[in-house]
């Protein structure tokens, strides 16, 4: 897989905007499309300034993924940590969004006459790795 960049990331892989997020106080999401806060089973992707920040990946549904991020609890060190940078760039006047994809049929593999799917967690590790810039995600 080559290097990717926002771009890369928004057309290659069908990432659609889905969430802006503001603060008043407090960290605040809106979505453009209320429909899409059900969806479940999804890769997304925070993007400030127009980068790549951070790439998740959701098994509930992106309502309670991001009511997380903006209401996190005090044990839960991703939500701080994500909360935190969000707020950080919303105050230093940029625009934060989060795009979405939901995983698709067509993210089947051919190998040896089986049908395998990778997993989101497989997809999310490899959008990860091979990003062109350092993102949000800690990496052990």
């Amino acid at each position: 897989m080559d290097v990717l960049g926002t771009t890369e990331l928004i057309t290659k892989f069908n990432f659609e905007e889905a969430v802006s997020w503001h603060y008043d106080g407090g960290l605040l999401y809106s979505c453009n499309k209320k429909e899409l806060l059900k969806s479940k089973h999804l890769i997304y992707a925070h993007i400030s300034g127009g980068q790549v920040k951070y790439i998740g990946i959701t098994k509930g549904s992106l309502r309670r993924r991001m009511y997380q991020y903006s209401n996190p609890g005090k044990s839960q060190a991703t939500n701080l940590r994500i909360n935190k940078n969000i707020t950080k760039e919303l105050l230093e006047g940029k625009d934060v969004y989060t795009f979405i994809r939901v995983q698709e049929d067509k993210d089947q593999l051919y190998f040896n006459n089986m049908v395998l799917v990778p997993s989101l967690e497989v997809i999310e590790s490899l959008l990860i790795n091979n990003f062109e810039t350092e993102l949000w995600n800690k990496r052990s």
